[in-house]
């Protein structure tokens, strides 16, 4: 039952701003349980981009925050200052998604990014109810930007021309801020 919760709320909140509201912020946290913040303002993606580069067969990511991030404090729970969940998705629909994409788990391997499978149950407590790693990537934070790339055979299964769909979600100490919904430009 646990493994189904992430997924739920994912669920539930792109419903919500499918329905609800144009692409872009669906909603900030107002209530913070968490330890006390750095920063009152609350964590937000800025701009965000994903360019699929045919030469290398590599998604190059870009994502501006509104603020530095904080992704190697955690609080007594394990949970990240600040993090992210890319969710990849190979319909423009969004109906169901293939990887995710898991700044939450910086803080347990800082030199990498971990990208998991959508479904399955890794016993690894790291791995918040999603499936098993189907690679890792090194990443750049310099100041508020974070840039990596990733092979889209990571990514993806069934996705050859590097279209790709894909829900950004932000979160302060496991409380979700936004949603920010992208594709990617395919540069040949």
């Amino acid at each position: 039952m646990v493994v189904l919760v992430p997924r739920l709320a994912h669920v539930l909140c792109l419903m919500a701003l499918l329905l609800c509201g144009p692409v872009g912020v669906a909603s900030a946290n107002g209530a913070d349980p968490s330890p006390a913040r750095a920063s009152t303002e609350v964590f937000a993606v800025k701009s965000h981009s994903a360019v699929y580069h045919a030469t290398t067969e590599t998604i190059g990511f870009k994502v501006r925050f509104n603020r530095i991030p904080d992704f190697l404090t955690s609080d007594a729970g394990g949970r990240q200052a600040n993090s992210f969940q890319f969710f990849i998705y190979s319909d423009r629909e969004r109906q169901t998604f293939e990887s995710i994409i898991r700044g939450e788990e910086i803080h347990v391997d800082p030199a990498v990014l971990r990208i998991r499978n959508s479904s399955g149950d890794d016993p690894d407590p790291a791995s918040g109810g999603w499936g098993s790693i189907r690679g890792v990537v090194p990443y750049t934070l310099h100041g508020k930007c974070l840039t990596f790339s990733v092979p889209l055979s990571v990514l993806s299964d069934t996705i050859a021309d590097g279209r790709i769909w894909y829900s950004l979600e932000v979160y302060e100490y496991g409380s979700w801020n936004e949603t920010v919904l992208g594709a990617s430009t395919v540069k040949r």
